[in-house]
């Protein structure tokens, strides 16, 4: 999913995501990731949900601070 993602492939990049998701994949890297990708499909509020679950497994991830923050400032949630 990730190199997916590196590509801009954001689909092919969310269906492997959601596979491994299913597989019991969460690590703050994996929902970083997920997050950017739900970002780029037009998916504001499962990007937030995706960066704050990362925030939750890494409070220390200044990339989905980042990320949260513009998320919530295009999109008025605070």
């Amino acid at each position: 999913g990730a190199v997916l993602a590196t590509l801009g492939r954001w689909k092919e990049a969310e269906a492997a995501l959601r596979d491994a998701e299913r597989r019991g994949r969460d690590t703050a890297r994996f929902q970083l990731t997920f997050g950017i990708v739900e970002a780029n499909l037009g998916r504001m509020a499962e990007a937030g949900r995706r960066f704050e679950r990362c925030l939750a497994l890494d409070p220390d991830d200044a990339q989905a601070r980042r990320n949260l923050d513009l998320v919530r400032a295009r999109h008025g949630r605070r």
